[in-house]
């Protein structure tokens, strides 16, 4: 019966991977590197070991809800299907997935296996996506810069340079922050445009925020997992805060 088990699953695996030559012939090259889950709700990172054989690897870490996470990791191989990574362990508890290079510095990631692979995942999480290599201005690192720039110039009493920076941000990185940050960005450019005598922009920023459309914490809970919610709470606090600003209802 197990030997009947393991040939169902090299069976499977065989015809997802038939699947993915069907789909696209393979890329000849998979670019090392690091990349972003939509909105930095994960990574992939692709490396070349050290030494002769430099074989590549993958590391894969995503969070889903309720600070559900996935982890896993393994080597890289190039068939006649495109690239596939394996993780290590026993055959039984192995995942395969397939990554696929796509224009603008960009790997599709989906699962070969999505039985085993579901093993490597909180009941929340998963990983199958499109990352993203972000500009070098969107990095961690070039995100936090730019932030604490801007708010330097605001600490400074320089609104105009401080909303200009926290819009640049936005503009260009959105796509690369965690929701999280994400607001807590439109948070700071609303203060900015409250003291720059621009309460309707200030409005109009907060607006574009998870917790304007909820009423107090109360509701914030009741719409969110808890971990999600205490992560969150703090940034809508200060949205909150802010909003009663721009519409006049707290002092200056």
């Amino acid at each position: 019966m197990r030997g009947a088990h393991r040939l169902l699953r090299a069976w499977a695996v065989a015809a997802a991977l038939v699947g993915v030559a069907q789909a696209a012939p393979p890329a000849a090259t998979l670019p090392t590197g690091r990349y972003s889950a939509p909105h930095d709700s994960g990574s992939l990172h692709v490396r070349r070991e050290p030494g002769a054989a430099g074989r590549l690897r993958f590391d894969i870490e995503t969070v889903g809800g309720n600070c559900h996470i996935c982890g896993l990791s393994g080597h890289i191989e190039r068939t006649r299907q495109g690239w596939v990574g394996r993780t290590e362990g026993p055959d039984v508890g192995r995942c395969h997935i397939a990554l696929q290079p796509l224009q603008g510095d960009a790997v599709r990631v989906t699962a070969l296996t999505p039985e085993t692979c579901r093993g490597f995942c909180g009941a929340r999480a998963g990983f199958e996506d499109t990352y993203r290599r972000p500009p070098a201005a969107c990095s961690d690192g070039q995100r936090r810069v730019r932030r604490e720039r801007a708010l330097a110039s605001h600490r400074q009493g320089l609104w105009t340079p401080a909303a200009r920076g926290l819009q640049a941000l936005l503009e260009d990185c959105a796509g690369f922050m965690d929701n999280v940050t994400l607001d807590r960005v439109r948070s700071d450019l609303a203060l900015v445009q409250w003291r720059l005598g621009e309460p309707a922009a200030c409005r109009a920023t907060l607006a574009e925020t998870h917790a304007a459309s909820l009423a107090d914490e109360a509701a914030l809970r009741e719409a969110m997992a808890p971990c999600d919610a205490d992560n969150y709470l703090p940034v809508a606090r200060a949205i909150w805060f802010n909003l009663r600003r721009c519409q006049g209802t707290v002092a200056p």
